[in-house]
């Protein structure tokens, strides 16, 4: 099952996501999309496999990708770690305790 989320940024982009759960899940794993080069449906394919072993899986557009905002200038190094560490928060608040 996947549930669709959106969240911000700390310099306000939204940034979309898929997570794909498990009914118990400890773990979680990541798996941004930040170029052009990934395929969604590979993307959609990883997560699914995840999930079925049991780990919860978030599929994020970083910005200016896919459904997310922004604008191409910010697709920098630093954008990404920004994204990365908003999409990381995100799923650590979504994560069972």
């Amino acid at each position: 099952m996947e549930e669709r989320f959106s969240f911000h940024t700390a310099n306000g982009d939204i940034l979309r996501a898929g997570m794909h759960q498990p009914s118990h899940s400890p773990h979680g794993d990541l798996l941004p999309r930040g170029g052009a080069g990934e395929k969604q449906r590979e993307m959609i394919s990883l997560a699914r496999s995840l999930t079925e072993r049991g780990i919860l899986a978030l599929r994020c557009d970083f910005r200016y990708v896919g459904d997310a905002s922004g604008k191409f200038a910010d697709f920098t190094y630093g954008g990404e770690v920004e994204n990365l560490r908003a999409t990381y928060g995100f799923m650590q608040r979504r994560l069972p305790r």
